[in-house]
């Protein structure tokens, strides 16, 4: 699944990042990442990502199919990392969850519609049905990030979440069909060769 990494790509402002797996050797590299993260935006997110327990738990699950973590780097610095988990049984099995975060510096350049793109390709290439990425109502950022691909609101659950201040707040839950979307996509590919045939 990882042969084709890393991966380059130049973003909007010409930045280039590379794209790769997470290895052992990053936990300190990404425990400074979560550090640049400011407080109301760890406030936001599920998991305390500055408790070196969180960094153990994501070495200890590295290369476990059913928990995948892709890095952006630039000049050897973490600036994003996404998550796809899924379950290993039960009703919900055919289904993947997706988490973007990206350092605040490199924001609305591209990056966090990139990092969405390529764990969103790797659902797919795990042969899963169906994705769902959950966040916090006020996350306008990162609603927007999905909606761009194609992932529609689902639901709104009342008060479901406590942040890390005691705070309630609406938990959105954004999903997309795969099959709904890879059927889009092949439509794109399909019409890019044929423009190349024609020119």
């Amino acid at each position: 699944m990882f042969r084709k990494y890393p991966k380059t790509a130049r973003l909007k402002d010409g930045r280039c990042i590379e794209l790769r797996p997470m290895k052992v050797g990053d936990r300190e590299h990404l425990t400074t990442f979560f550090q640049q993260l400011g407080p109301e935006e760890r406030n936001l997110l599920n998991d305390d990502v500055n408790d070196p327990a969180f960094i153990d738990r994501l070495v200890q699950r590295l290369g476990d199919e059913w928990y995948i973590v892709i890095l952006a780097i630039a000049d050897g610095v973490v600036v994003g990392e996404a998550n796809l988990s899924r379950r290993r049984y039960g009703w919900s099995r055919h289904v993947g969850k997706i988490r973007i975060l990206t350092d605040p510096k490199w924001r609305r350049i591209g990056l966090g519609t990139l990092l969405a793109k390529e764990i969103f390709f790797l659902a797919v290439k795990l042969k899963l049905e169906k994705v769902n990425a959950l966040m916090m109502e006020e996350q306008m950022d990162a609603r927007h990030v999905f909606a761009r691909l194609g992932f529609q609101e689902e639901a709104i659950l009342k008060d479901q979440v406590v942040d890390i201040q005691g705070q309630k707040h609406n938990l959105v839950i954004m999903g997309q069909s795969i099959p709904e979307v890879w059927e889009r996509i092949q439509d794109m590919i399909d019409e890019s060769v044929m423009l190349i045939s024609g020119s």
